[in-house]
Parts: C-alpha cells; structure tokens; sequence
C-alpha cells in the first residue's frame, strides 16, 4: 500500500470504529470495540454492535469519508439536469464534486468525488461481509440471528447497487477481510447484479414489518422490497421489480400522508409514508449531522453567502420549467386542468409571472424568487454564486435555530410514493397502462390536488407521464441520476441542462465511456490487478 492512502484493502481491515453516539438508540456502540475479528464477534451483544456500525457508514466520518449520505449521496443530483454545482458555475470547477458536475472528473486521489464514493461504499461491504460471515457461528437467539444477518446483507446490496451504476465491473467480495483475495480484480456487472438480488431477496424473507420506537429506523422488510424492485427496475427486470413493489404494497403498514409539505416538516420523521430514513442527530459532531440537510441561503453576511458549506446543490431552471401550470377554472378550489409549462416567455428567475398557478410541489420543494422564507421573500441574491434557486425540502429552518448550527433532520431514502411510482412504471412496461397503472400514478397526484392522467394513453405516453411524475414528485432526493441513467438518457440530459435565466450551469460536453467514475489513482497504485475504465485511460 503506497502513501498511507484511504482504500479498499485498510478500509476492510476496519471491524467497528469507535465512534460518538447518535440521538437514536439503536445506533448507540460503545466505545473500545475496535478489536480484531478472533476477539470480537462473541456474543449476542458483539453482533448487534457488529451491525450497529454498518448503519454508521451512512454518515459517519470527516475528510475524506462523508458516509454514503453524509455526502458522498446528498449533491448525487448534480449529476443530472435537475440540479447545479453552485461553488463554481463554471466548465473549470474544481474539488470533489465540482469536477464531476462539470463532466470534467479524472481518477484522482482520495479527495475526488469517485475516490469517496468507492470508499465509503466499500466500508459499509467489508461492515457487511464481517457481520454475514461471523453472526452465523455466535451461539444466540435464532430469530435475532437471522433478522441482524438479513439486515446486513440489506447493506451489501445496497452498497454494490451503487458500485455497479457508477463503476460498472467491481470485485465483488462476500468474505471478511482475512480471508479475501487482498489484490481482487474486477467481477462482472451482471455477476454483481445477480448478488444483489440473492442479497434483497433474502433479506426481505427475515426482515421484520416493523420495529418497536427503540429500533426506529432499522431495515424492515419494506425496505428490503423496494429496494429489490429498485435493483430490478435498474437491470429491467419488469416483472420481477412489479411483484416486489405489490409486496411492499399489500404490507398494509404505508400510505402517502394527506400533506406532501408534512412530509419537509422538522421533526415529522417515521411517518406512514416513510420506508427508510437515515437518522442525524444535532449533537453528534462532525459531518453526521451537518449533512442531514442542504445547506441553507442566508440574508446576513458573507456577501450574500450561505450557512455551512455553501449549498453545493441548487435545482436549475429547467426542473423548475417542469412542474406544470395548474388552472381553476371555477375557482372551487378545485384543480380542473394541468397543462405542460410554457417556459418561453421566461425572462429571468426574478420573473415572478411564472411561478403563478403551478403543480404545488414546486412550492413545497424549492424556494423561489418571493416565495416564503420563514417570514421574509426569497432573494435570489441571496446566494449569489448558485442557480437562483434553493431546495426547500429538507431545510426546517435557517441553521442557527439548532444547537452548533446542525440540524437535527432525518434524510428519506424510500417513502411510499417511490413504490407506487416503481409500480406504475414497471407494470407499465410488463403488460401497458391498465387499470392499476392508473391507479399508482393518480394517487400521487390526487395527494396535491392535480387533475387524473388522461384516460386513453397508450403505453409510450404513459411512460412519458410517468418519467415527469418521478421527476417532480422526487425533486431533491437525489433519484434523478439514476432514473436517467437506467433510461439512457444520462448523456443527452446532462449535455443540455444549461437552460439560461441569467444564472444557469453551462452545458459540457460528455466524453464517451464517462458515464462511469474512474476508479481512483490509489486504488490502480495499491492493486496490480485493478484496471482503470477504459474512458480514463
């Protein structure tokens, strides 16, 4: 291993860190339990710790491990046309995330985007694979055994879910540490897929329904399901990903709350629509908590600057043109017609003309020029160097009303309108837009008083229709990226995003083949056997 580098092979080696506690008990680990595989994996208690620090690489860490969604997942979207990299709008960014943004990235060292994403991924793996393999020989209670072996391999799905869209071919490990090959090569993409679904498949046959308040935000069984219709629909497994979501349907345990904005309330977490949050804390220190939200717009100080870092992501006028214009006719209260938004007119993003009687998910998502700022308009100058635009779900309130500027908010990964839509879509393409089709897509829109789709659509314009409603109904969650590039149209999405409103991203142009990270110079410099993706050669 050269130069001390944060890798692969020294992240393996890592059983559990001792780390700080979390507001929730079930991530509570104590201290001291960094210890070698022969003295740790004994006992009962040694395997909920043991899958307690799986959890903790959603978030845990400083430079250069935010944790799969302590960073490495929260600015995924400015990899798509929805959002814009704001620290600098321009083709030369640099840093981290900038780069890629900018279709500029190259296999760098461990601070590149690609290094951190490879890294914290392959941590919660080498977690995984040491809980899979060591839990089954602890002498313990059957049916915790098998729930805490499920929830691990729920991870390792997980992880190499991400792996196999942003690399392609990774080794796929399955063993502890000790006992895998410490130079692997790279294992075929469809073999990588064909283990996560082993895994979720599974994990979904020993994860519980629900949990008691202590265990709030433990994988279920839900969990599990959605995310194997999400590993189907990515390989476009049509039938296979319809009956996991009807799974997930027929649990009888999830159903959209009546509000769309309660699900952005601070402090409304868990909710009947929720299927999987990672939990923040404001106590905890570090990056656990500061990226458990976006960053906040600021009306003091700093030029117009933003709290924390800076708000690296901010939507772009193109999502914002894609909310359609909602009418009225009898004002009744009543949404009669929803019609495609005519963008050409738009002057700038101060033309406050074009936010009037639009779908109320913009409203309830992304803050625009003289929308409601807890009391005071929305500035776009605000911030003066981002798109004029600023998420507003997952922002409770400005950072100071928290104790040390952090803000105790959980992040959703899954909620019940994810399901309903994975169903509308892969049900679609199994057998067109029947009855249940319609079904799925009206109650999402029926939550925030939209018209019903139009009857008759065939099976292309219900496709249509149901791609516009992921993108409005998801905006900010960071599942644009990979809806475009499942259908293909990643490139052409990103090469054209730079809708101009006076403070847009430029286009790029993307390289052939970069549609995939690179794998970082560390990981090439540390394993012979590893080969660089071939754009990146």
């Amino acid at each position: 291993m050269k130069n001390n580098k944060y890798i692969l092979f020294t992240l393996m080696a890592i059983i559990v860190m001792a780390v700080t506690s979390c507001h929730d008990d079930f991530l509570e680990v104590p201290p001291n339990t960094n210890l070698p595989n022969d003295e740790f994996w004994k006992t009962s208690n040694d395997a909920v710790f043991g899958v307690n620090s799986i959890y903790l690489t959603l978030a845990e860490g400083s430079f250069p491990l935010f944790g799969t969604y302590g960073g490495t997942l929260r600015w995924i979207d400015v990899l798509s046309d929805d959002a814009m990299w704001t620290s600098n709008a321009t083709a030369t960014a640099s840093g981290a995330w900038g780069n890629m943004a900018n279709g500029i990235d190259l296999a760098g060292d461990f601070g590149s985007y690609s290094n951190r994403t490879w890294t914290s991924f392959y941590k919660m793996i080498s977690r995984a694979n040491n809980a899979i393999t060591k839990i089954e020989g602890i002498d313990m209670d059957t049916d915790l055994k098998k729930r805490l072996i499920a929830e691990a391999k729920f991870f390792r799905a997980h992880a190499y879910h991400r792996l196999s869209i942003y690399y392609g071919d990774v080794p796929l490990l399955l063993l502890p540490f000790e006992e895998e090959n410490p130079v692997p090569a790279r294992d075929p993409y469809t073999e990588v897929r064909a283990q996560i679904i082993k895994d979720l498949t599974e994990a979904s046959v020993d994860l519980p329904v629900s949990y008691g308040n202590a265990d709030l935000g433990r994988i279920t069984k839900g969990a599990a399901l959605t995310a194997l219709m999400q590993a189907n629909m990515y390989t476009e497994n049509w039938a296979e990903a319809t009956t996991a979501a009807e799974e997930v349907m027929s649990l009888g345990v999830y159903q959209l709350l009546p509000d769309f904005s309660d699900l952005w309330i601070h402090g409304n977490e868990e909710t009947v629509e929720s299927i999987w949050e990672v939990h923040f804390g404001s106590d905890t220190g570090g990056n656990l908590a500061f990226f458990g939200v976006s960053d906040f717009p600021s009306t003091a100080g700093g030029g117009g600057g933003f709290t924390g870092w800076g708000g690296f992501s901010t939507p772009q006028q193109q999502l914002v043109n894609e909310f359609e214009t909602a009418i009225d006719n009898d004002n009744d209260g009543v949404i009669d017609i929803a019609t495609p938004f005519d963008s050409s007119s738009i002057g700038s993003l101060f033309d406050t003309n074009q936010y009037v009687n639009r779908d109320p998910r913009l409203a309830a998502s992304i803050w625009y020029n003289g929308a409601d700022y807890f009391g005071v308009p929305y500035d776009p100058d605000f911030a003066t160097q981002n798109s004029g635009y600023h998420w507003k779900k997952g922002n409770a309130s400005p950072a100071a009303d928290f104790p040390n500027g952090r803000p105790e908010y959980n992040t959703i990964i899954y909620r019940y309108a994810y399901v309903l839509l994975g169903f509308a879509e892969s049900k679609n393409e199994v057998s067109g837009p029947d009855a249940s089709v319609y079904s799925a897509i009206n109650q999402v829109r029926q939550r925030v008083n939209m018209p019903e789709l139009a009857t008759g659509l065939n099976q292309d314009q219900m496709r249509e229709a149901i791609r516009h409603e992921r993108r409005v109904e998801l905006a900010g969650e960071n599942h644009r990226h990979e809806d475009l590039r499942r259908w293909g149209l990643w490139k052409q999405a990103i090469e054209n995003r730079g809708i101009n409103n006076g403070r847009q991203q430029g286009s790029v142009t993307i390289a052939p083949g970069h549609e995939l990270f690179p794998i970082s110079q560390g990981e090439l410099d540390a394993n012979p056997n590893m080969v660089q993706n071939e754009a990146y050669k």
